[in-house]
């Protein structure tokens, strides 16, 4: 096929070849291209702090004196009513590290809880890198946790587990600010499609129709060799390269960051 191609193109006069709608494909091809590759090596070297979280909250035990007056439950001994579980997940999704000394000193990195509420614990769950020296305090108040860690690179954070007297996750709240980042923005993880692989299942289903839809294009070229075909085969791929990017964005990348996989554990 190549070599009748070759041979047809040999014949044919300059004017004609420069004519044929091979070379406007050719050249929306290398447009393509050119302008995926641009786009991709833009987000590789743009370099930025982007802190992130997520959190969960588990209530274990609720109002309990208010529905047994003759028990009590301790911990620590001091008593309490409520008794939750909360699972904070940070990190760093930009290309430039965040040190400890980008972090405001009028607003550090901190786990706070809604009055009257308290915090009866906190520690550190898991984190990517032994280096980043993740570390959390609790107030003499026991109304927030502070939080502390030398640096986070790219990718990488920590999972902390936080034992307070809420009720609900909305009453537990994260503050920080990142020196030319901003506050930390939250980024909702889902757990469900993590555990059960869902959203990979979804994605390689989107590949499968993609690969597809390539193949039935590339045919139909072959078969109908006209100007308006190859347009039309081009935009159709230019479609389904963004459809498979959105797709990747909004199924793939709402999982848990590597090495964070703690944070989606049953509680």
């Amino acid at each position: 096929m190549s070599w009748l191609l070759v041979v047809d193109c040999e014949k044919m006069p300059l004017s004609d070849l420069l004519n044929s709608p091979w070379i406007g494909f050719a050249g929306l091809l290398v447009g393509i291209v050119c302008v995926i590759l641009a786009v991709f090596f833009y987000i590789r070297g743009k370099r930025e702090r982007l802190p992130r979280f997520d959190t969960r909250t588990n209530n274990i035990v609720s109002d309990l004196r208010a529905r047994f007056d003759a028990l009590q439950m301790l911990y620590a001994n001091q008593q309490i009513d409520n008794l939750s579980v909360t699972r904070v997940i940070l990190w760093n999704a930009g290309r430039q590290a965040i040190r400890a000394s980008d972090i405001a000193p009028t607003d550090p990195v901190a786990i706070r809880v809604s009055k009257p509420y308290q915090i009866l614990d906190a520690r550190v769950l898991g984190e990517t890198a032994a280096t980043n020296r993740f570390r959390v305090f609790v107030s003499n108040d026991r109304t927030e946790v502070t939080c502390q860690f030398d640096y986070v690179d790219h990718g990488q954070g920590a999972v902390l587990q936080v034992i307070h007297t809420a009720k609900v996750d909305n009453d537990v709240r994260l503050d920080g600010t990142v020196i030319e980042a901003g506050r930390f923005n939250r980024r909702h993880i889902d757990v469900e499609a993590f555990r059960g692989r869902k959203g990979r299942a979804i994605f390689g289903v989107i590949s499968l129709f993609n690969a597809m839809f390539i193949i039935y294009v590339v045919v139909q070229m072959f078969r109908t060799v006209t100007e308006p075909s190859l347009l039309s085969a081009g935009l159709g791929l230019i479609l389904v390269a963004l459809f498979s990017w959105g797709a990747y964005r909004f199924l793939v990348q709402r999982f848990v960051p590597k090495g964070l996989e703690s944070f989606c554990e049953s509680f």
